[in-house]
Order: C-alpha cells, then structure tokens, then sequence
C-alpha cells in the first residue's frame, strides 16, 4: 500500500466494500480516473478471464444508477481514505 496526499495505492483484488475508488493503475504507469466520479465500491469478483496477462476484476458498485466496472488489466486501484 502506497500513500499520496489523501489517497491510497492498493491492488485491486484487495478493494472492499465502502471503498471509494478514483482511478485504476496499470504496470506500464498509465492511470485511468473512474468514469462518473469515485465509486463507492460493494466488491470484487473474479470473472475467470485475463486481460493483457492480469486477472480481470469486477468492480461492483455500492450506488444504486451506478455499474460495474472491470479492471481491464490494471493491478492497482486509488481509492480516497475517509
């Protein structure tokens, strides 16, 4: 776990429930912010499948209106400490 200003670097299989996530990390240092703001996340689940060599993730939302989003090959999540 890394730490930057108010938020913390951890991978994405470690994301719990009441997590808000802001950006997802891949190994060659692009950073993609989650698309419609933090999400409020409810779990994680694996889908079975890899993508560029990573597990693929589902990341469920906590928030009614809001849907899932899958790691798509990132290894670590940004999530706001609270």
């Amino acid at each position: 776990m890394s730490r930057i200003g108010g938020v913390v670097v951890i991978a994405v299989g470690d994301l719990r429930a009441g997590d808000v996530l802001v950006a997802l990390l891949w190994p060659n240092g692009f950073r993609q912010i989650v698309r419609g703001g933090p999400l409020q996340v409810e779990g994680v689940r694996a889908t079975g499948g890899c993508w560029e060599g990573q597990p693929q993730l589902e990341i469920l939302s906590g928030c009614p209106g809001r849907s899932s989003r899958y790691s798509n090959g990132a290894t670590h999540a940004e999530i706001v400490l609270g």
